[in-house]
């Protein structure tokens, strides 16, 4: 497809829109930026579900003058965050002699399991699972936010040519009626060589300046935008879409930008601290099993071990107990207790850095309030004013339109010059690109309202 294009369908409002959304390059990096999100959403999901891992451990083959042995450790995992951060291993460590009268030998293995009864761990993990998803729906609103902002600048492109098409009709107005006043001085029998004439000669001719000026920037403005959308040339009686103006009270308050995003802050940060347990409660088992010695005199060891672990501030305490099955009268105990005051002084000071956190963000509320309220009835004066000013330009449109159709019969009938008809349709095409103008600040508006809600 060629870089330019040049036919009906290039025209439309709609075609070229699409072609100046295609060559944006914010656009795609915004694209871009959202697969990333999608990429770090699914990452977090897998990184907060069961997880399995297999592994084979270090084989080893020693080799010596009576033989050989192999020596295994397979071991599964497992884990289950979403059910108390629950952690299972599983674990196989084995010899097997490669040589005449020796029987394999287990040392070690076993079960072990582990589990939170009491913590915060579950609720961080929705905490994280939450702000991710927060953060692709953010990146998703970002596109659709771009999207919004480039077709404002598209619209903004389109007023500048308007603005400089009606700047270059004053100056063609000007231009006029420094004609009309030169025929005037001739009419009244001034000669040319008169300082009069002069005078009124150097100033049309000003005003000729002006008015190429006026030209060569229009004619710019028009092919800078024509190569943007992908198109030759842009053709100013291109179909403009009539929008209503939207009313900002109409849009649910707690969508505005500001308001959500410091509400979305203030219930992650009371989620966050929800989730801080007072203190933590532990649970660890296990069973373990080693097989040695040869088959007529083999060595089996069964042993079963257990534990709780209590943490609270600067508190640290744990309970343990292990237990052969072959003397289960003869369990031994294991205790230990520790304080850190440095922890418990930490601790103090993070309760008060949580109630400063929280007012914080409750002022940002309350200002992200204000701001919409303001911002409501900057608003609502800026849609009133908009209203005024196309209902303005219309009558004026309609005003220069039965004038320029009343010159034109006065033109035909000779009881008007040239210029003076060429005034009145410059007046009118004026009136008629003010109108443009008024239209297309209208859609910018409701552009810009939308915008507040992203």
């Amino acid at each position: 497809m060629p870089a330019f294009v040049c036919s009906e369908e290039s025209q439309s409002f709609a075609y070229l829109l699409e072609n100046y959304l295609a060559n944006d390059r914010s656009l795609k990096e915004i694209e871009l930026q959202y697969e990333q999100a999608l990429l770090s959403y699914k990452k977090t999901q897998v990184q907060n579900s069961l997880s399995i891992s297999l592994s084979s451990g270090t084989s080893v083959l020693s080799i010596d003058e009576n033989g050989a042995d192999l020596s295994l450790a397979p071991s599964l995992s497992l884990g289950l965050p979403e059910f108390q951060n629950t952690k299972a291993e599983v674990k196989f460590p084995m010899t097997v002699p490669l040589k005449e009268n020796a029987s394999p030998s287990i040392q070690d293995a076993g079960l072990s399991l582990s589990m939170d009864i009491i913590s915060s761990a579950k609720k961080n993990r929705a905490l994280v699972i939450k702000k991710a998803e927060e953060s692709l729906r953010d990146a998703s609103q970002k596109k659709e936010a771009r999207i919004l902002a480039v077709k404002k600048e598209f619209l903004q492109s389109l007023k500048s040519i308007y603005t400089l098409q009606s700047n270059l009709l004053t100056q063609e107005d000007n231009a006029l009626t420094k004609e009309v006043d030169l025929s005037l001085l001739k009419m009244q029998g001034f000669a040319e060589s008169s300082a009069k004439y002069r005078l009124a000669y150097l100033s049309w001719q000003s005003v000729l300046r002006d008015y190429e000026e006026a030209k060569r920037s229009f004619e710019k403005e028009i092919l800078d935008f024509a190569r943007k959308c992908g198109t030759e040339k842009f053709e100013l009686s291109i179909e403009i879409p009539r929008e209503e103006l939207v009313d900002i009270s109409e849009f649910p308050k707690t969508s505005f930008s500001a308001i959500k995003t410091s509400i979305q802050n203030y219930e992650n940060n009371s989620l966050a601290e929800k989730a801080k347990s007072p203190f933590t409660l532990a649970l660890n088992a296990g069973y373990g099993f080693s097989l040695s010695g040869k088959e007529e005199s083999r060595t089996v060891k069964n042993t079963l071990s257990s534990g709780l672990t209590f943490k609270k501030d600067g508190l640290s305490a744990s309970l343990g107990m292990q237990n052969s099955l072959e003397k289960i009268e003869n369990p031994r105990f294991t205790f230990s207790l520790s304080y850190s005051f440095l922890e418990q002084a930490l601790s103090t000071i993070a309760l008060s850095e949580d109630e400063v956190q929280e007012k914080i963000l409750m002022q940002a509320i309350e200002n992200a309030e204000l701001t919409y309220n303001s911002t409501v009835q900057d608003k609502q004066k800026q849609k009133d004013d908009l209203l005024w000013q196309l209902q303005k330009n219309k009558g004026q449109e309609a005003l220069y339109a039965d004038l320029a159709e009343d010159m034109k019969t006065w033109y035909d009938k000779g009881i008007i010059s040239t210029s003076e008809y060429k005034q009145a349709l410059t007046n009118y095409a004026k009136a008629s690109t003010q109108v443009r103008i008024s239209e297309i600040d209208g859609i910018i508006y409701n552009i810009d309202i939308a915008l507040l809600f992203y």
